[in-house]
């Protein structure tokens, strides 16, 4: 793998003919801007490869691996997720920094919470690339519990 250009543009070495493969990442950088895809479509299709060479020859680090990336992708969808709540997609702010894991999120590593639960990578995008999910404020805001003493 050569960096051609930080961040964005990557030179990858093709295995069985001669040649390079380009991934190229979007540039929303002011006068470098240029098309490209984002890390979570990357991680979308190697969830997919994972899934079609554990069905050729399944194997527990096949599933291991599935797992992890799904985490990655729930992990910046989450991030995506909280940008939008705070109203903060394509600034340079900080989204809030309240959170327990990924419990403020409606989605897990299997998708939306209420969806069809197979995976978080074939819940429906958006026009920006992330997930096509509402906004339920409750999920930000800790609910205090009040229990009495005799309750417990």
């Amino acid at each position: 793998m050569k960096v051609i250009e930080p961040g964005h543009i990557y030179e990858l070495p093709s295995i069985d003919a001669p040649g390079m493969q380009y991934l190229v990442f979007i540039n929303t950088q002011t006068g470098q801007e240029h098309s490209g895809t984002i890390s979570q479509e990357v991680i979308r299709v190697l969830i997919d490869r994972l899934k079609h060479k554990d069905a050729q020859v399944p194997c527990i680090e096949n599933k291991d691996l599935i797992y992890h990336a799904r985490m990655m992708l729930l992990t910046y969808e989450a991030r995506a997720y909280r940008r939008k709540i705070d109203k903060l997609n394509g600034s340079d702010e900080e989204h809030s920094s309240f959170r327990e894991r990924d419990k403020d999120v409606p989605f897990d590593d299997l998708g939306w919470f209420g969806g069809p639960r197979t995976g978080i990578e074939m819940e429906p995008v958006g026009k920006d690339g992330h997930l096509e999910v509402q906004v339920f404020p409750h999920f930000l805001t800790p609910q205090p519990v009040n229990l009495r003493i005799a309750d417990v």
